[in-house]
């Protein structure tokens, strides 16, 4: 029986964070900043999958970008509102 408390669950994958790192300037990423799309940042799409995330509007640009970046990375993608995103570029 639960009886209160803290439970902490944390999801990090260094695997993601050393992909962006290595790749920062290549061709895919370098357009993802240039059309002001926020990310990609390592993300978790579950405690054991390792994910991208990118910040947007939905826009059929939008999607391809995603896409390719999937391709690219072999990792999923993750798209979410540009809003969310804010903190992470400030």
């Amino acid at each position: 029986m639960w009886n209160g408390g803290c439970v902490l669950s944390v999801w990090d994958s260094d695997l993601v964070d050393a992909w962006v790192d290595e790749n920062y300037d290549h061709a895919l990423l370098v357009l993802i900043r240039e059309r002001e799309i926020g990310g990609p940042i390592p993300s978790m799409l579950s405690v054991d999958s390792a994910a991208l995330t990118i910040f947007g509007t939905m826009s059929v640009s939008l999607i391809n970008i995603a896409e390719k970046l999937a391709n690219f990375s072999g990792f999923p993608v993750i798209v979410r509102p540009p809003e969310e995103g804010l903190f992470h570029f400030r």
